[in-house]
């Protein structure tokens, strides 16, 4: 999913169109979620190309770029404005989770730290875009009916004032939980009307930090439900916050 979100992202910096696969038939997670139709696949460019006589009036072939982040050798995300290149299709290859796409942070050409800066917000600012791979989602991503049927009858018809995802893997660190729980009070303060009780919901692939985190929620929220990682796809549509 990180690689589509990484795209997506980097289809907005870079003012470009965004392909997610060969066919639509091969998009991941395809029983759960919906994709967005502003999305191509590379089959339907590759169609488009041709009966628009691409080649021809532009002179080009339709090629790929493909930079690799995995390997530093193969990768241009630091030192290379990605603005200039002319290759109608780019591959950022390799990017397995959010870090990658945010390097462009450090990027040594101004206009691609710019695009990044107004993706993802000034670097020294926690408030500043938070959610940004949540709003990807959001445009992006929708559940299918029978996911959003489920997620309605575990919220029971009332949505959350916030949602937090940990995805924790081996992770048993208090120290995560102390940040999750300041997290959500951050976004909580954010709020221009206070809530008496905030309803919050808690995503996570670990069920032993449910249980440990909700004693230190219980003092200021409401734990609507807990809920293992596979919900997350579906409720991160509906909620302001990650």
């Amino acid at each position: 999913m990180y690689k589509i979100l990484t795209a997506a992202a980097l289809s907005v910096m870079l003012n470009r169109s965004l392909i997610i696969g060969q066919t639509r038939q091969l998009y991941p997670f395809g029983d759960y979620i919906s994709f967005t139709n502003i999305s191509f696949t590379l089959k339907e460019v590759k169609h488009l190309w041709r009966k628009h006589d691409c080649a021809v009036k532009y002179g080009r072939r339709l090629i790929m770029r493909i930079d690799n982040f995995e390997h530093p050798a193969e990768t241009n995300v630091v030192c290379s404005d990605w603005k200039s290149w002319k290759h109608p299709v780019i591959w950022f290859q390799g990017t397995t989770d959010a870090v990658a796409i945010q390097f462009f942070l450090k990027n040594v050409h101004p206009q691609m730290k710019n695009a990044a800066l107004v993706l993802f917000g000034q670097e020294d600012s926690l408030e500043s875009r938070p959610n940004v791979f949540g709003e990807l989602m959001h445009v992006i991503l929708s559940p299918t009916q029978a996911i959003e049927e489920a997620v309605d009858w575990v919220l029971q018809g009332v949505d959350p004032d916030v949602v937090l995802h940990m995805r924790m893997m081996t992770n048993r660190s208090i120290r995560a939980i102390q940040a999750a729980v300041q997290c959500i009070k951050r976004a909580l303060s954010s709020f221009q009307q206070q809530i008496a009780k905030p309803r919050v919901v808690l995503v996570s692939d670990t069920p032993s930090f449910i249980t440990e985190i909700t004693p230190y929620l219980a003092e200021f929220a409401e734990v609507k439900i807990s809920s293992f990682v596979f919900f997350w796809q579906c409720i991160v549509i509906s909620s302001p916050f990650m």
